[in-house]
């Protein structure tokens, strides 16, 4: 099959009016495999989902990675890592995609102050509503209406 059959197939499936460039094509299926892949490991996700304080696409060092493999194998572990070594935004991802993967789980956030349990609760709900990537990967993922907090 040629490459212009095979996009005017894709285009069918897609349901698209118009014949469909093989970069595009090649795009598309590239995020749907991230994606997918991001629903199974928790450092995809972040990569996938998240950027850096630059705007950038997350790219986690071997510290992040090794927390995440920490977390999974450890369900009841503590975390302790120097100050501003990235503990609270892992963490958060952390829990936005363990969400993502049960949206049954109930959290509990505990923070040193109520300023401090807003701004975090903050990330979570604006990352479960309004992040399209998380949308992507978790798309029956939703913020309680009202969001819900318990001091």
């Amino acid at each position: 099959m040629s490459d212009s059959t095979n996009n005017q197939n894709i285009a069918a499936a897609l349901r698209l009016t118009q014949p469909v460039s093989r970069d595009i094509v090649q795009k598309v299926v590239a995020l749907a495999l991230k994606a997918r892949l991001a629903r199974n490991c928790p450092v995809e996700f972040a990569e996938f989902a998240f950027a850096d304080e630059t705007g950038a696409r997350m790219r986690l060092p071997v510290v992040h990675r090794e927390l995440h493999e920490f977390l999974t194998n450890v369900p009841r572990g503590l975390v302790e890592m120097p100050r501003d070594h990235g503990k609270t935004t892992q963490v958060l991802i952390r829990v936005v995609w363990e969400l993502g993967n049960d949206p049954n789980l109930r959290i509990m956030l505990v923070c040193g102050s109520g300023a401090l349990a807003q701004q975090r609760g903050r990330f979570l709900r604006d990352a479960i509503a309004n992040n399209p990537r998380v949308h992507r990967v978790f798309p029956h993922l939703q913020a309680a209406r009202p969001w819900r907090a318990n001091l």
